[in-house]
């Protein structure tokens, strides 16, 4: 059964300064905790562990499809990719768009420590961006000043008069260093700097960093445009994309749910999500296929509801696939998947569904009774080398593009 906190008392240990626990992504570890640790434990939503009871005494934490690193006072929890390290990179480069990156990455398979990795290249990123120097750009301001700068608004200014304020209302545009770039690997640094659990000199280096960003306001915000590159600012775009990715995965109050941690989570399910469609479309759009994400569409006649498939598959002359990726290993799904995706392709009035899912070996095809509809299951192979990805792709690619074709 899962832990409640009344029933800590029964599993407590001699306290220790410093705990150290190691697991897997999927994976469980049998351990002994003190009350104390339990209770800190017990933070953690159950998306990134459970704890559960054990005879004699003993804890079982049960890890999900996360990777990274966790703190909770006196307790430090390091969750490693199931996966060699460089999938993951692989993985992490795709998405983020770290291909200027790569060569960093290429061969950093020693180390599970991924979270300190990224780090250290932002580091060394945010380094050349203050070497190449920082960008500087016009933003407009409106605030009361006693000098007047630009233009005055009227009647804000007489309704200050008014109120006995011998100042105007100003608008003017002011060049200076606080711009969205800057703020965005502020934001990343102080986050860095404020990471008990990275080690003193990524957070030392992190505020000597910080320290050349004199009058930038710490800027992040989730879903935001993305930022557009141009020649002047061509030079953050690796920094950038490093910031924006360390802050998405420091920031687990908002993915998982937690009020108080200090740690880098990788949500594994929406890594493998993204980068699967990201790479099909590649692969894809050279035939004039479209590969449309989280397309949502109507349930039912009423539109009370709603189905949102992870990807909507399209050739050039309108026959469609429907498919959902499941970071989930193996070509045997759960019934609740078969029954999800025949629902998308009832609903969508489909006649193929495909679920991409994680492992080796042949594709597994489910010929519904309903004489209408197959569902094929097709593994993306994550255990190999960055050439076996691709590989895995190149086949899933091709697969897709024979679905569309018998559609015709």
């Amino acid at each position: 059964m899962i832990l409640t906190p009344t029933q800590m008392a029964a599993h407590a240990v001699a306290p220790s300064s410093q705990r150290q626990l190691d697991l897997v992504e999927w994976g469980s570890l049998d351990v002994s905790l003190s009350s104390t640790e339990i209770a800190e434990l017990l933070r953690c939503p159950s998306k990134v562990f459970q704890i559960q009871t054990l005879p004699g005494g003993m804890c079982r934490l049960q890890c999900g499809p996360v990777v990274g690193r966790l703190q909770f006072g006196t307790v430090d929890v390091r969750i490693l990719p199931k996966y060699p390290m460089p999938s993951l990179l692989a993985m992490l480069a795709e998405v983020h768009e770290l291909a200027q990156l790569t060569p960093q990455l290429v061969g950093y398979d020693t180390s599970p420590e991924v979270v300190d990795l990224l780090v250290q290249i932002f580091l060394g990123q945010v380094e050349r961006v203050v070497r190449q120097g920082l960008r500087r750009t016009y933003i407009e301001e409106d605030e009361e000043l006693v000098a007047v700068r630009g233009r005055i608004d009227l009647r804000r200014t007489v309704d200050l008069h008014l109120r006995g304020k011998a100042k105007a209302q100003c608008r003017y545009e002011d060049f200076t260093l606080d711009g969205p770039e800057n703020g965005t690997l502020l934001a990343a640094l102080r986050a860095i700097t404020a990471a008990r659990m990275l080690p003193v000199v990524r957070r030392n280096v992190g505020h000597r960093a910080a320290a050349e960003f004199v009058g930038v306001r710490p800027r992040f915000q989730r879903g935001a445009d993305p930022v557009a590159f141009d020649r002047l600012n061509q030079h953050y775009h690796p920094a950038l994309q490093l910031a924006q990715l360390i802050l998405e995965c420091m920031g687990v109050t908002q993915d998982f749910g937690m009020t108080e941690a200090d740690g880098f989570m990788l949500n594994m399910n929406q890594l493998f999500e993204r980068f699967v469609e990201r790479r099909l479309r590649k692969l894809l759009t050279v035939d004039g296929i479209q590969v449309r994400a989280q397309k949502q569409s109507s349930f039912d006649v009423l539109k009370q509801s709603a189905i949102q498939p992870d990807l909507l598959i399209q050739s050039r002359h309108g026959q469609r696939v429907v498919a959902d990726t499941k970071y989930k290993v193996g070509t045997k799904p759960d019934p609740s998947d078969l029954y999800q995706m025949l629902t998308y392709c009832r609903v969508l009035n489909i006649a193929n569904g495909v679920l991409f899912t994680v492992g080796t070996g042949q594709l597994r095809r489910y010929e519904v009774l309903d004489g209408v509809t197959t569902i094929e299951v097709i593994p993306v192979d994550l255990d190999g080398t960055v050439s076996d990805i691709d590989k895995s792709l190149l086949i899933l690619a091709s697969r897709v593009t024979e679905l569309l074709t018998d559609a015709t």
